[in-house]
């Protein structure tokens, strides 16, 4: 099995899944009682007496908050997905996922990325198919001034 951690490089070896949870979930307490009147009828809003209740819709903005929550991790499983897909698979990065690259990377370093990106797909492709072939391909697929070594 692959260990997708080490590979996005996201916890710590040492972080516990359980210790992680319950900070994710003390973050999102906070942020959902700061953001209690979007998701409740406060204490005697509907009438004298009546209980704080949520409000229809509260499910949706629950979740919103999560999704926001999580937006780091959603984004490195993104990034880390896109980044072996184009190394382990030599499948070719459409224009956003490039443009999404050099977002998180920044472009020097994504150019630098890219770089070792073919050269690992030449050598791959040289194990199989020999390495003039593979050179020939990688000025097919990538021009004359490639970066290929």
């Amino acid at each position: 099995m692959t260990t997708w951690n080490e590979k996005f490089n996201y916890f710590d070896d040492e972080e516990l899944a359980a210790d992680w949870f319950n900070e994710l979930c003390e973050r999102l307490n906070w942020k959902f009682f700061e953001n209690q009147e979007d998701m409740l009828y406060m204490a005697g809003e509907l009438g004298p007496g009546s209980l704080p209740k949520f409000k229809e819709g509260a499910i949706e903005k629950m979740q919103a908050t999560i999704v926001r929550e999580l937006g780091w991790m959603i984004g490195c499983i993104t990034t880390g997905f896109i980044e072996s897909f184009r190394i382990d698979s030599n499948i070719d990065l459409s224009e956003e996922m490039e443009d999404w690259l050099i977002d998180e990377m920044g472009m020097d370093a994504y150019g630098e990325w890219e770089i070792e990106a073919r050269n690992k797909i030449v050598e791959e492709y040289s194990k199989h198919l020999g390495r003039e072939k593979a050179l020939e391909l990688a000025k097919e697929w990538w021009g004359e001034n490639n970066g290929v070594r």
